[in-house]
């Protein structure tokens, strides 16, 4: 494995972990907004996180793209080199930044399972609050 791609795929890795910092933050901020019902707010938030979203995206096509060298350098289908197999590999080559993977790998999958926690959590209390909105309706209305 050649050293260069593997500083390539860090600072992919590393892109792409300040973009999910950035979409969690808007997450909280988001959980913020659906608590205090500030839906006007809600509207830019949806504009910002729509940005992240496809800058996320991209990221993840440079990464792919770096993912596909390392594969080539190593012989091994692009599909079958997994973040277990590529930390492997990186360290039997005596790579001096393979440790560097390994925690950079690991912060990707933390940062991905917070933003998944946070978004089912803004879901949950979204939903919260159309039910009150509709009880309420439904209570005003004298429907059922």
């Amino acid at each position: 494995m050649r050293a260069q791609h593997l500083d390539e795929y860090l600072a992919a890795l590393e892109e792409q972990l300040a973009v999910l910092a950035r979409l969690k933050a808007l997450a909280e901020e988001k959980r913020e907004h659906v608590v205090l019902g500030r839906v006007r707010e809600l509207e830019g938030l949806l504009a910002r996180e729509a940005r992240l979203l496809v800058e996320l995206e991209e990221s993840e096509q440079r990464r792919g793209a770096v993912h596909k060298a390392l594969a080539a350098t190593l012989g091994i289908r692009p599909q079958d080199l997994v973040a277990a197999r590529l930390l492997e590999a990186a360290r039997a080559a005596g790579l001096a930044r393979a440790e560097e993977l390994g925690a950079r790998l690991q912060a990707l999958r933390q940062a991905v399972e917070a933003l998944k926690l946070l978004n089912r959590e803004n879901e949950d209390l979204i939903n919260q609050s159309l039910g009150f909105i509709r009880a309420l309706e439904s209570a005003l209305t004298g429907e059922p």
